[in-house]
């Protein structure tokens, strides 16, 4: 069965035009322009005609400007449609489908693609492999991809303080052996994920979903799904590089607003997301149907604090403690929410705390 991994990109440039446009339509002819991308000392736009393009594509730079790679081409660049479908980058399951890594500071930006087949048993990131230095930027939104390994099977980002952006795409049915099934993003001062599909994805150590290990880091109005991990945080983790992770715009916070996390699971815990941060703050998200083995079938918190409001989590399962949330926290509030059928083997069917300090205000906990 095909599977696909689908990565939506737009990126908001300080410059208004690309110095050189590339118009592409075979293979070798998009190889050629991200040689002569590395090499021109120039902001570069490759265009990419519609249809599907095979191999392995790199592009590695020590210059300092932007790269752009768009789908959706008619012929000669006439015109656009942008969608995913109409242009592929098909890696035929050989290596990384497509490398961009920036030595000095250098933003990428990828819109419009499907991405699928890529593997690799060696780098991070099967499906798309993005690395930039010294603050430079990645936001990605409208494009598809599958079969990776490492972590971030399909996408893995790492940058050195930069901010990346992920907006109304499909992750899903990629597989790593590390940490992130669908996606790893290391090093970034913020990462946003809004309006995004993440689902199917698998990873043999945590963040089956999505792995985050950043400053900061935002999730909003995402579906989350049936992602699996044989450590922690089924469908999300988050850790961060400074024990801080910010979220939704706050300082040293966490933050997922509107998010639907269901059915994800975790060998050990957090069969929804798993937190390691300084704080954590949820509101208004459902959390329903995912497993743990270990504790906090919904919600696993290990931070300072912890603020839940309006939060739906019901029929989440561990064996251990803590059916919908567990809590590892020193302070932990929650008002607002409903928690609801969710069961635990051992301690805590609906909430388990383990904390110095806990608030529940005008909170429904029932059937648990």
């Amino acid at each position: 069965m095909r599977t696909f991994l689908v990565f939506a990109l737009t990126f908001g440039l300080t410059h208004a035009t690309y110095a050189a446009t590339f118009c592409v339509s075979t293979a070798s002819e998009l190889q050629t322009a991200l040689t002569m991308a590395v090499f021109n000392d120039e902001n570069d736009d490759i265009q990419v005609v519609q249809g599907t393009y095979t191999g392995n594509f790199v592009f590695i730079s020590i210059e300092s400007f932007y790269l752009a790679i768009e789908g959706g081409y008619t012929e000669n660049c006439a015109s656009r449609e942008v969608d995913p479908i109409n242009t592929v980058m098909d890696g035929n399951s050989r290596g990384i489908v497509l490398v961009l890594v920036g030595d000095e500071q250098i933003d990428f930006v990828v819109d419009g693609l499907t991405i699928r087949n890529g593997s690799n048993s060696t780098k991070n990131g099967g499906g798309l492999h993005i690395s930039t230095d010294s603050s430079g930027n990645v936001t990605l939104s409208n494009s598809i991809g599958s079969n990776s390994i490492k972590d971030g099977g399909g996408l893995h980002i790492s940058t050195d303080s930069g901010n990346v952006t992920l907006s109304n795409s499909i992750v899903s049915a990629n597989s790593t052996t590390s940490n992130g099934g669908g996606i790893y993003i290391v090093g970034a001062n913020t990462a946003t994920l809004a309006n995004n599909t993440i689902n199917g994805n698998t990873a043999t150590n945590s963040g089956g979903g999505v792995y985050f290990k950043s400053n900061s880091a935002t999730l909003i109005d995402n579906t989350i799904t049936g992602n699996s991990a044989t450590n922690s945080g089924g469908g999300v983790y988050f850790e961060s590089d400074t024990d801080t992770a910010t979220v939704y715009f706050k300082s040293d916070t966490a933050t997922l607003t509107n998010n639907t996390i269901t059915g994800n699971t975790a060998d050990i815990s957090g069969g929804g997301v798993y937190f390691k941060s300084n704080s954590a703050t949820l509101n208004d998200n459902t959390i329903t149907e995912n497993k743990a083995t270990n504790s906090g079938g919904g919600v696993y918190f290990q931070t300072d604090s912890a603020t839940l409001t309006e939060n739906d989590i019901t029929d989440n399962k561990t064996t251990n403690s803590g059916g919908g949330v567990y809590f590892k926290s020193d302070t932990a509030t929650l008002t607002d929410n409903s928690i609801t059928g969710n069961t635990a083997t051992k301690s805590g069917g609906g909430v388990y705390f383990k904390s110095d300090t806990a608030t529940l205000t005008d909170n429904s906990i029932t059937g648990n």
